[in-house]
C-alpha cells in the first residue's frame, strides 16, 4: 500500500511540474479535488474540495486541501438539526494532498481525482488568500442545505465568484439530465430507512429537472461540466482554454459503488397496497354481519395515514427547509385520519354502527385524493413517487367504503316479524 501511495504522490508532483511551464520564482495554483461516492450514507453523494499548491521554481513546496464538508459528526442532534435547517457545517483543512489521498482514497476506498483550475496568477493568489481568511473561526461556518449549501456547491460558488459569475451564466440555461429526487434515489440505494424518509418528506421541489449549474455541483458531473467553461489562457496568449484540465486519477477505485435506482421503497409501498386491498376486500364482504374484520383493517389504515400526515406536518411547521414545506402528500395522508381510530377500535371489539360524520369524512377524503389523481394526470401536481398516491387512494377507498357498507347494512336490517312485536295485554 505504501509504494502505491508514493507512486500516486510522485505522479501528482510530476503533473504539477509539467503544468507550470516557465513558472515564476514563486507560484500559486488552484486545483479541484473530487472524490467518488463511498459506501457510508454520508459519502454517497461524492465530495469536492479545493487544493492550494505553492511552487517555487516550478517545484511543489506545499499543498493544502480546503474542505467545506466538515461538521461535528458526534452531535447526537445532527439529523434533527438537518431536518430543521439548523445543521452547521464549516470550512476546514484536510491537510496536504498525501493526507487527503490516504483518508479518502485508502481509508474510505474512494476514487480521488485532481484537476488544475486555469486561473490567472492574480486570480489564483486571490483565491488562496480568500480561503485562508474564510477558514478562520467565525467566518468558516455555514448552515447546511442539502441542495444549495454543501461541500460541492461551496466549491462551485467560490470558483464562480472568482471568475465573476461566468460559470453560472454559461451553465444555468442548460437543463440537467435528472431531478434532485433521481439523484437522491441513487444516493440512498441500499439505505432503506433513509430512502423511505426521502420518499415521504422531500416535497415537490425535488421533482423539477435541475439546471446545468445545479447539476455541476454533483461531483462526478463537476469533473466534466467545468471543462465546458472557457476562460482566457492564464499565460495571456492564445485561444481560451477550459476552466479545468482533464482529471488525473490519484486513486481509482476498481469497483465504485453502483449509482442505480433503489426499488426497495416501490416494493414496500406496492406491498402495502396489495395487503390493504386484499384484507379490505375480505372485510367488506363480511360486513355488516361481522365488524371485527373491518376494524382490523380500518384501524391500521387510519393509523398509518395519520402518522405519515403528522410527521409531514411537523416538518412543515418546524423546518426552515423549503423542500420539506411544499409537500403534496399532505393532501393524500391528512393527520385528521386519526379521528377514525375510535370508530375503528369499536368495530374491532365487535360493535356495529357508522356515525354520519364518519361516512361524510370518508367521502370528502376520497374526493380530495381523486382531485390529487386528476392533478397528476394533468401535470398540476408532480411530486414523486406516484405509487404513494396509489397507496393514499387505496386507504381513502377503505375509509369511505367500509363505513358506508356498515351503514347500508344497518339500514337494510329487516323488521322483526309481527308475532315478535310487543302487544298491549288483552283487557280482563
Amino acid at each position: 500500500m505504501v509504494p502505491r501511495l508514493l507512486a500516486w504522490l510522485l505522479c501528482c508532483a510530476l503533473a504539477l511540474v509539467a503544468s507550470t511551464g516557465a513558472a515564476d520564482e514563486s507560484e500559486v495554483q488552484i486545483h479541484l479535488i473530487t472524490m467518488g461516492p463511498g459506501d457510508h450514507l454520508y459519502t454517497r453523494g461524492g465530495h469536492a474540495a479545493l487544493m492550494v499548491a505553492r511552487l517555487r521554481n516550478g517545484v511543489p513546496e506545499s499543498t493544502e486541501i480546503y474542505n467545506y464538508g466538515d461538521t461535528n459528526w458526534d452531535d447526537p442532534w445532527m439529523v434533527w438539526n438537518f431536518l430543521r435547517g439548523r445543521l452547521v457545517f464549516f470550512l476546514s483543512s484536510s491537510g496536504d494532498l498525501a493526507t487527503t489521498i490516504e483518508k479518502y482514497g485508502i481509508g474510505q476506498g474512494r476514487s480521488v481525482y485532481r484537476q488544475r483550475v486555469n486561473l490567472s496568477p492574480q486570480q489564483a493568489r486571490e483565491m488562496a488568500e480568500r480561503l485562508a481568511e474564510k477558514i478562520k473561526p467565525g467566518q468558516r461556518e455555514y448552515l447546511l442545505h442539502h441542495m444549495r449549501a454543501v461541500c460541492s456547491t461551496k466549491v462551485l460558488d467560490m470558483l464562480d465568484s472568482t471568475l465573476g459569475g461566468i460559470i453560472e451564466t454559461q451553465l444555468e440555461p442548460q437543463t440537467g439530465p435528472q431531478s434532485a429526487r433521481e439523484y437522491q434515489e441513487f444516493g440512498f440505494s441500499g439505505h432503506h430507512l433513509a430512502a423511505v424518509a426521502a420518499d415521504l418528506f422531500l416535497g415537490r421541489m425535488h421533482d423539477h429537472r435541475l439546471d446545468g449549474f445545479k447539476t455541476a455541483a454533483v461531483p462526478w458531473h463537476m469533473r466534466d461540466d467545468l471543462q465546458q467553461i472557457m476562460v482566457p489562457n492564464p499565460t495571456g496568449a492564445g485561444e481560451p482554454v477550459p476552466l479545468v484540465e482533464p482529471p488525473v486519477a490519484l486513486v481509482e477505485r476498481k469497483e465504485p459503488p453502483v449509482r442505480k435506482q433503489d426499488w426497495f421503497t416501490h416494493y414496500l409501498w406496492g406491498g402495502l397496497i396489495c395487503l390493504f386491498l386484499f384484507f379490505g376486500a375480505q372485510a367488506y364482504r363480511r360486513l355488516p354481519r361481522e365488524s371485527a374484520a373491518a376494524g382490523e383493517v380500518l384501524f391500521p389504515a387510519a393509523l398509518l395515514s395519520g402518522l405519515i400526515g403528522v410527521l409531514i406536518l411537523l416538518l412543515v411547521v418546524l423546518s426552515t427547509v423549503r423542500e420539506f414545506k411544499a409537500n403534496e402528500l399532505l393532501l393524500v395522508f391528512p393527520p385528521s385520519d386519526w379521528l377514525l381510530l375510535s370508530p375503528a377500535r369499536r368495530w374491532w371489539k365487535g360493535k356495529r354502527g357508522a356515525p354520519r360524520w364518519v361516512r361524510i369524512y370518508g367521502l370528502v377524503r376520497l374526493a380530495v385524493v381523486g382531485l390529487v389523481v386528476i392533478g397528476h394526470l394533468t401535470g398540476l401536481l408532480i411530486q414523486q413517487p406516484r405509487i404513494l398516491v396509489g397507496l393514499g387512494l387505496v386507504l381513502a377507498l377503505l375509509l369511505w367504503a367500509l363505513p358506508r357498507r356498515m351503514a347500508r347494512g344497518q339500514r337494510a336490517k329487516p323488521e322483526p316479524p309481527p308475532e315478535q312485536l310487543d302487544e298491549d295485554p288483552a283487557p280482563a
